[in-house]
This record gives structure tokens, C-alpha cells and sequence, in this order.
């Protein structure tokens, strides 16, 4: 028992004093030595931007046809040729008339399928529930944008899941008295309704309900028309504007959009045609990917130009013709690396001293990106376990006088 006592005071003493020496070594290594620990992290490469989107579009004019012009599709809708676009209506009224008969129209559609027996029979109650929470949250969201044409289709889709829910949680229940009723109040509507002209598209592609008066000019054979110089002025003298006069609208007649965009040299500098990218634009808030189609670089100057080719074709993507951005090109693991602590040794390699032991080791280093005061060095597993190159929780000088390899610390 006593031999045993002494051997764990002999422990704790031995612990004591390796402890003892752990601290003065670390407070020699902080009085003499900057040092961090470098740990594995996710990298951006990014870079901002400033562009004008190139596109291939067709004008269309309304003038002549009537004073009441009601477009029937959303921006960015495709449609193919000869599709129904807009509605020309002899008065105010009509259109009023009109829009309460497509509603209605609707609403009877909707009673009618939910009444069919074999609707009812293959339908799932826990399914329904969850479609109503989802919907109703989507309501919730667009309230709060104020999108006003999906909060209208929130509407219907809510009513809808209601009406549903009622005929399956009570059997006796029928809607044939709703539905006679709205039978009979489009047989009115219809008796005193001019009914409108349709107005058929000549060109397939995307629905854009106004213009920018910059069609002509940012097409897609131009995209190389401007120097950096060039476009460098006309993107500050462009003054983007909207005709919502009811009378213009327009179609994207391809698929294939460009973004035209100056931003820094040193950022497009090994960026890979063809390689992908994420944009994140200003003007929207929404992020895309796009691919990297032509780099116009400048050595000589701050600025070059990239060009984008993107292909995700939406309402907000439509309607914009000029924006700020941020270009994500990758994402990547590494250490972020103080520049004060990058050395370059003997044999010309890059690398940094790490602190092994009682000693400081020199390590190297492969430079991903950098700025003016950090480098991002990439992490590689096999890298990792090997002791030339510095390595995850590894500790480095950061700053420190005389550091050469191997010397004690």
C-alpha cells in the first residue's frame, strides 16, 4: 500500500513537472515566437464584377391592335410558335368580366375533380395535411415579398386542399350546390361579355412582358463587339430603362444567355474556359451557375474582361440587362496561411517553419490564391501524410527572427 502511494505521488510529480516545462517552453516560444495553429477550413475563390447580359430577343408591338392589352404569361414562360400571349379587350369592363370567368372557371374544374369518387379513394390524408403546411408557408413567404401573382395561386391551391380535406373527413358532405351556383354565374357572364381578341406569338422561346430599349444593341453577336476600355464607358453612360406602356413586349429566342462582365486581372488570371462557376447577382440576390466562356485579359491593366454563358432561364434572369456580381469560381479546403509566416528556403521551395518538438522544421507550401495580407495553400491528403508539407493542427511561426531549419527553440 505504501509502495503504491509513493509511486502515484512519484506520477504526479512527474506530471507536474512535464507541465511545468510544456508552459515555459510555450510562454519562451510567445515572448520570442507568433505562433498559430493552422486548421483545415472551406475557401472561396471569388471575385466581384460589374456586366451588361447579352441575349437574343425579339420586339414585339401591340400599337394597332386595340387600347387594352392584357398579357396571359408570366415573365420568363416558354411558349412556342403560335401560342396565345396577350388578350386585346374592347373595355375595362371586359376585362374585369374576363378575369372573374377564368376564376371561375377554375374554382368548377377543382369542385368537380374533388368530387369524383375515385379522386377521394386514392388520396392520402397524412399527404394532404403536409401539403397544406407547405403551402401555406409558401403563402406566408410571398405575402412577405409581395409577390402578388403567386400569392393568388397560394389562394387557389389552399382552398383547393381545404375543400379536399372536408369531403374526406365528413362523407355526407357534397358540393354539387356550389357547383350548379358557379355553372349558372358564368352562363351570365358569358351572355354579357364582348369576348377579346388573341393576340399569337410569330417566335418560340421565353415570354418577357416589357422591353429595356437595349435589345438591338446587347445581342449575342456583339458580346465582343467593345474593348475593355469600351465597355468599360458604356457601362457607366447605359442607362437601362422599361417600357411598361402595355404596348411592347418581347421573346427570348434562345436558350443560351451572356454575361459581359469587368473585374479584377488577378482574379481571371487561370481561370479555365469552359470551367463553372456560381454567380451571385446584385440586382436579384439569387445565385446561378455559369460557365466560363472567354477571358479577355489585359496584363497591363487592373481590369479584364470574362465573359459568362448561362442557361438557367427564369422571370428575375429575363427582366435584367445590367448588374453587380459575385463570381464564386471553386471551393476549396486549405490553410489560411499570414503572408509574414510564407518563407522560401534554400532550394527556392515555399513553405513556412512549423514548431516539432524542441525544434522548428521547415515545411512546404502549395499557394492557391492569396491577397495582401493572407495566402490560401491548398490541403492535399496525401500532402497531409507526408512531413515535408505542413498538415493539419500543425504549428507554425508566424513571425520570428534567425529562423532556419532545425534549429532549437
Amino acid at each position: 500500500m505504501k509502495s503504491f502511494i509513493l509511486k502515484l505521488l512519484g506520477i504526479i510529480f512527474s506530471i507536474c513537472v512535464l507541465m511545468c516545462i510544456i508552459y515555459q517552453t510555450y510562454f519562451y516560444l510567445k515572448k520570442n515566437y507568433e505562433i498559430m495553429v493552422v486548421k483545415v477550413s472551406t475557401f472561396e475563390k471569388k471575385s466581384g464584377a460589374n456586366g451588361i447580359f447579352y441575349k437574343n430577343e425579339t420586339v414585339l408591338n401591340f400599337e394597332g391592335y386595340g387600347n387594352i392589352i392584357k398579357n396571359i404569361h408570366p415573365d420568363g414562360t416558354k411558349i412556342g410558335m403560335q401560342s396565345k400571349i396577350a388578350r386585346i379587350y374592347k373595355t375595362q369592363e371586359d376585362v374585369k368580366k374576363f378575369e372573374k370567368l377564368e376564376q371561375l372557371k377554375e374554382e368548377l374544374l377543382d369542385l368537380k375533380k374533388i368530387q369524383n369518387e375515385n379522386f377521394i379513394k386514392h388520396c392520402d390524408f397524412n399527404g394532404l395535411n403536409k401539403r397544406i403546411n407547405e403551402n401555406y408557408i409558401n403563402l406566408l413567404k410571398n405575402i412577405n415579398d409581395k409577390d402578388f401573382n403567386k400569392i393568388i395561386d397560394d389562394k387557389k391551391n389552399l382552398t383547393f386542399l381545404f375543400n379536399l380535406k372536408q369531403l374526406m373527413t365528413n362523407k355526407n358532405m357534397s358540393f354539387n350546390g356550389s357547383i350548379t351556383s358557379i355553372e349558372n354565374e358564368i352562363k351570365k357572364i358569358k351572355q354579357n361579355l364582348n369576348k377579346p381578341k388573341v393576340i399569337l406569338s410569330n417566335q418560340s422561346g421565353y415570354f418577357i412582358g416589357n422591353i429595356d430599349g437595349l435589345e438591338n444593341e446587347c445581342c449575342l453577336e456583339n458580346v465582343e463587339k467593345l474593348d475593355i476600355k469600351e465597355f468599360e464607358d458604356y457601362l457607366k453612360k447605359t442607362n437601362v430603362f422599361k417600357v411598361c406602356d402595355g404596348k411592347h413586349a418581347k421573346i427570348l429566342t434562345d436558350s443560351k444567355i451572356l454575361f459581359k462582365a469587368i473585374m479584377p486581372t488577378k482574379n481571371l488570371v487561370n481561370q479555365k474556359i469552359n470551367s463553372s462557376c456560381k454567380i451571385k447577382f446584385k440586382e436579384t440576390g439569387e445565385e446561378i451557375i455559369a460557365y466560363l466562356d472567354n477571358a479577355i485579359l489585359d496584363f497591363n491593366s487592373e481590369n479584364s474582361i470574362a465573359i459568362f454563358e448561362i442557361y438557367d432561364i427564369n422571370d428575375k434572369i429575363c427582366n435584367l440587362r445590367k448588374s453587380e456580381a459575385e463570381i464564386v469560381f471553386y471551393e476549396t479546403e486549405g490553410f489560411k496561411i499570414p503572408k509574414s509566416a510564407i518563407k522560401i528556403n534554400n532550394n527556392n521551395e515555399v513553405g513556412a517553419y512549423v514548431v516539432t518538438g524542441a525544434v522548428m522544421k521547415f515545411k512546404k507550401i502549395n499557394i492557391l490564391f492569396e491577397d495582401s495580407d493572407f495566402a490560401i495553400c491548398e490541403y492535399d491528403e496525401k500532402n497531409n501524410k507526408k512531413n515535408d508539407y505542413i498538415k493539419d493542427l500543425d504549428t507554425i511561426i508566424v513571425r520570428g527572427r534567425n529562423l532556419y531549419d532545425n534549429k532549437k527553440i
